[in-house]
């Protein structure tokens, strides 16, 4: 392959973004201690090194743990899990070798994990990372206020915008959000309607919420579960059919719940 001397601004800016905010927000155990521009694909032998390189079980790592407690934040490699099943893993590697192409640029992330040194491959186009198994299942993520909203009697209970580890700014978070809404409607001071409506979106990932609503006397009452994952973990719903768990280590992720009323008067 040939040697790419330098990435492309649009992509090199993203890379340095997402090693300082990594340092910055997850930096406690594993830090990021720098990167290089390693080639450029042109093949389809150079793609399928690059996918050997990047995703073999051997090579590949992700973050593990909550984002919610960063301090804790570290790093796992899927050849130590060996619960994994080998479909998931095969699964998982044909999503993402889905976005390497020709033309692409490749390069690598230097870490550190409390003394210990590895190495991610990642891939970029001109102005954007396309993969890389620390830096993109990575998230950071944004409460937004709410409050009502405008149009059919509703009330935003909770809205959670999540971005991109290289994003810098909370209010222009793209990569993904989850939001609780109440749907309720008086008349004449009675309630008439009173229900939920919540759902989640993460791109590379895969975000959930829950609501359950219920009336007592003349208010109405809105219980929620949210959660989002990245890399190989997944959520699972709980016995009450309300609750969300998140399974797995090999990932990012982030849980939580809550409640809302609203009244007639």
């Amino acid at each position: 392959m040939p040697v790419a001397e330098r990435l492309p601004q649009g992509a090199r800016t993203q890379v340095e973004s997402g090693i300082e905010n990594w340092n910055r927000f997850f930096g406690t155990r594993v830090r990021a201690t720098g990167w290089s521009a390693e080639s450029r694909i042109e093949s389809r032998s150079d793609r399928n090194a690059v996918i050997e390189e990047a995703l073999s079980p051997a090579n590949a790592w992700f973050p593990s743990g909550d984002v919610d407690k960063p301090a804790e934040m570290t790093a796992a490699r899927i050849a130590d899990h060996h619960n994994l099943r080998p479909a998931t893993i095969e699964s998982w590697q044909r999503d993402v070798a889905r976005r390497f192409e020709a033309g692409q640029y490749v390069f690598k992330v230097m870490w550190s994990l409390e003394g210990n040194e590895f190495e991610t491959v990642g891939v970029a186009s001109t102005d954007q990372i396309l993969y890389d198994s620390m830096l993109s299942n990575a998230c950071l993520s944004a409460d937004v206020p709410t409050g009502k909203v405008v149009g059919n009697p509703k009330k935003r209970c909770f809205y959670r915008k999540l971005g991109w580890i290289w994003q810098k700014n909370p209010s222009r978070y793209h990569r993904g959000e989850i939001y609780v809404d109440m749907l309720f409607e008086c008349r004449q001071s009675k309630l008439a309607k009173c229900d939920g409506g919540c759902s989640g979106q993460l791109t590379l990932g895969k975000a959930e919420a829950k609501c359950r609503a219920t009336t007592v006397r003349n208010q109405c009452r809105l219980e929620y579960s949210w959660a989002w994952v990245t890399g190989l973990k997944t959520i699972k719903l709980g016995a009450d059919k309300l609750t969300l768990e998140i399974e797995g280590h090999l990932g990012s992720g982030g849980k939580g719940n809550g409640s809302d009323t609203a009244n007639c008067t």
